[in-house]
């Protein structure tokens, strides 16, 4: 089993029980999670391969907040959502999937109240990885390159164990092999995307006995609990900077990679940090065919407060139209 938590601070009409809020919570999130798991592809893909599925969402209330007006109090929320998987899923990807679609949960929950989410955020970094080889260097297969996410995945979660944010997953999303030649590349320096290889050329890694490269684009995926000072790419640079201790790392996991004797590794691109608890307002539609429209029950306490005053207004109007007869009859 696997347990993703969406955190809210929600504010509610002062007539809602805390009980009432807490199923409204976790109905909302169900319905919007079982929405996401039919419509995302990757989300579909899991539930095929590994028998992925949304067992329960529990809603629990934490510690207590203020409301500043007497029609609303003030509830801090978590909604516990469960998911059921086979043995051999390995969740990263799947958790840091879930979180980027917080927006979309949380409008499911704002439907009911005032909401603003409050709990983990998904962001990531686009890195280019260089492997350096003694051999003649081919692209890694399938499994070569699980294991090299698997690698990697240690290495930076291991390094950032301290900075508040937690490394969920390395995905490769491309590759390309790079065979060194004498006749063709000697004394050339390294150019286009291999040219973060600082200070190197072709000579000076032949001369170091480096027949080829296999350059490895991928996007390192995390989660953090906002605010955060840090983002996560100034994180990563101090990391990057680790080159030998990353090498080291992989060929502990696996052997293969014994293979290779060094590493150079660049930041590309990266997804900013929130440096806030998000406030999601004024949403009117998305990509997930979520219903903006409040149910019939949400209806209720207005129904009844239309019915309430137009019995009201019509009593009223009958007192009015009874008096002003019997002034008539009196004169």
């Amino acid at each position: 089993r696997e347990m993703i938590v969406f955190s809210f601070q929600i504010l509610a009409p002062t007539a809602y029980t805390k009980q009432r809020i807490l199923t409204l919570v976790s109905t909302r999130v169900t319905e919007v999670l079982h929405r996401l798991m039919n419509a995302d592809e990757k989300l579909v893909e899991y539930q095929n391969q590994y028998q992925l599925a949304l067992e329960r969402v529990v809603s629990m209330e934490k510690e207590n907040c203020k409301s500043s007006t007497e029609f609303f109090r003030c509830f801090n929320i978590d909604a516990e959502a469960t998911f059921e998987h086979s043995p051999d899923f390995q969740t990263g990807k799947f958790k840091f999937r879930i979180l980027t679609y917080r927006v979309e949960v949380t409008l499911g929950v704002q439907l009911h109240f005032q909401t603003t989410y409050t709990g983990e955020v998904a962001t990531s970094v686009a890195i280019r990885i260089a492997l350096e080889s003694k051999t003649s260097t081919e692209r890694l297969n399938g499994e070569q390159l699980r294991s090299f996410e698997d690698g990697s995945t240690i290495f930076f979660k291991e390094k950032l164990k301290d900075s508040g944010l937690d490394v969920l997953a390395v995905d490769v999303e491309d590759q390309r092999a790079i065979q060194l030649a004498r006749r063709s590349l000697f004394g050339r320096r390294l150019k286009g995307p291999l040219s973060y290889i600082a200070g190197k050329n072709v000579k000076d890694l032949l001369r170091d006995g480096v027949n080829g490269l296999v350059e490895i684009e991928a996007t390192v995926m995390g989660r953090f609990k906002p605010p955060s000072d840090e983002a996560f790419g100034n994180l990563l640079d101090a990391t990057i900077s680790k080159a030998d201790d990353f090498t080291i790392t992989l060929q502990d996991h696996d052997g293969f990679f014994r293979v290779f004797r060094g590493v150079a590794l660049e930041k590309v691109e990266e997804n900013p940090l929130t440096t806030a608890a998000e406030v999601v307002e004024g949403i009117k539609s998305n990509d997930i065919g979520i219903s903006v429209n409040p149910s019939p029950a949400d209806y209720r306490p207005f129904i009844l407060l239309s019915v309430t005053g137009v019995i009201i207004l019509v009593f009223s109007y009958c007192i009015f139209i009874h008096q002003k007869k019997k002034k008539n009859k009196d004169d």
